[in-house]
């Protein structure tokens, strides 16, 4: 007989044996007292301590077996078990969070790097303005506190046409072309000292009317360059203008 053998059989004997002895133990004694009660034949008390003694031996076997059971330590093995199933169920759970975790952050990530990689929007481009040299746009020419259109200021006298003789080269003002020249005489201006007799509310209503050219009466400064003319006095300009340098 090997060791593993005699090891796993010598328990086993003990737990038959001590319920073979208590078998006999309490179905002798219940057959003792069948007998005595009931006065029943020998025969028949033996078959009751068979059945008696047969289902208390069954009942000492196996409770032997669960004593030994408990004492070499098996029920104990049982738990530790459960104990580490359970350890091992908690510890699959902390592993599937933490890549959930894991996996929330990435996505994160990538998303803040997919924002910064992206281009800025464009800033919007600047609202064009008028020239300073062509157009002044609608302006408070009068100071009044109030832009009004072409009705700032006061219109000035005007002429339908010019005086005889001829109008006057009003392209000899400074800030004055040929196109700016017609639109003045068109609006009934031909002569220097029209021009020199402005007031500032008249000049402020030709700044608002001229189109194309608001604002450059005041700009280049025409009323004073008017009175040096109407006198009969040249400018620089003026002189550039008759030598043919400008026009």
């Amino acid at each position: 007989m090997s060791d593993e053998e005699t090891k796993s059989g010598g328990p086993d004997r003990l737990a038959q044996i001590v319920g073979l002895v208590f078998g006999v133990i309490v179905g002798g004694y219940v057959a003792a007292l069948s007998i005595n009660q009931n006065d029943n034949s020998f025969f028949g008390a033996a078959i009751f301590f068979i059945l008696i003694g047969a289902g208390a031996g069954a009942i000492g076997w196996k409770f032997t077996e669960a004593l030994r059971a408990f004492l070499s330590g098996d029920l104990f093995d049982d738990w530790e078990k459960v104990a580490r199933r359970q350890g091992q169920i908690d510890q699959a759970r902390n592993d599937a969070a933490d890549a959930k975790r894991a996996e929330a952050k990435a996505a994160r990530d990538q998303a803040a790097r997919t924002q910064a990689a992206s281009p800025a929007p464009a800033a919007p481009a600047p609202a064009s303005k008028p020239s300073a040299s062509t157009d002044g746009g609608a302006q408070d020419y009068d100071r009044d506190g109030k832009i009004e259109g072409k009705d700032e200021g006061v219109r000035p006298s005007t002429m339908p046409s010019a005086r005889e003789g001829g109008a006057d080269d009003l392209k000899k003002i400074k800030g004055v072309g040929p196109k700016l020249e017609a639109q003045l005489n068109g609006m009934g201006f031909h002569h220097f000292d029209q021009i020199a007799a402005w007031s500032a509310d008249e000049v402020a209503w030709v700044d608002a009317n001229l189109e194309g050219f608001r604002g450059r009466v005041s700009r280049d400064g025409w009323v004073e360059q008017a009175k040096l003319l109407a006198s009969g006095a040249e400018t620089e300009f003026s002189k550039r203008v008759d030598d043919g340098d400008v026009y």
